[in-house]
């Protein structure tokens, strides 16, 4: 097996754990097999326009085959050592006082938000909605107040120690699980399938 290409339908969050964790090391292996990256719905997998899927919180669907999954709760997103920085777990009270940016409802992360605020009867002070990871760590990152993600989202900044991660308590956000996931009954190329097998190393599946 030296040639294909693996189609991939990707959520925002994933991309660079996918890149940093599992792609690079594959290429290495399998120069020759391309990819293509769609990022956004999980309905192309469903639809057959990809072979696998990256999700957060995916809904169940008969059409859909989960491959691998783990718990991945949110967390609480500051830069480290920053004006915000608490250099602690949090209460949604204390969170609830501060600057924040979040994913719009029509996300899964952001209706996660919105379903604790109701339940919790408190709302977040976000001074910016979006719906770009690139936006919600560009917010953290100048400083301007926190996010709330999964961990595995910012492994990278993390690991260079410009952020810094808190658990929010208690376990304001039940659930919270990245999902890899592929077409019901569809038989992957090879391609595929050797690739599939490589992204269980991916820091969303420790």
């Amino acid at each position: 097996m030296k040639r294909g290409t693996v189609l991939i339908a990707v959520g925002e969050g994933f991309v660079g754990d996918l890149f940093d964790q599992t792609m690079c090391a594959f290429n290495t292996q399998y120069p020759d097999i391309s990819f293509g990256l769609t990022v956004g719905s999980t309905e192309h997998v469903a639809s057959e326009q990809a072979h696998i899927g990256l999700a957060y919180n995916v809904s169940s669907d008969p059409l859909l085959r989960v491959e691998l999954s783990a718990h991945q709760p949110l967390v609480a997103l500051f830069r480290k050592g920053g004006r915000f920085d608490h250099s602690t777990a949090l209460d949604l009270k204390t969170l609830a006082k501060l600057p924040c940016a979040v994913p719009p409802k029509s996300f899964g992360i952001g209706a996660m938000i919105a379903a604790t605020e109701a339940k919790q009867g408190i709302r977040m002070r976000a001074l910016v909605e979006a719906g770009s990871i690139a936006a919600l760590k560009a917010f953290v990152r100048n400083d301007m107040g926190y996010t709330i993600l999964p961990r595995f989202v910012v492994e990278a900044e993390l690991s260079d120690g410009l952020f810094a991660a808190y658990p929010i308590a208690p376990d304001a956000f039940p659930g919270g699980v990245a999902s890899l996931i592929r077409r019901e009954g569809r038989r992957l190329p090879i391609a595929a399938q050797l690739f599939l097998r490589q992204m269980s190393k991916m820091a969303a599946f420790r």
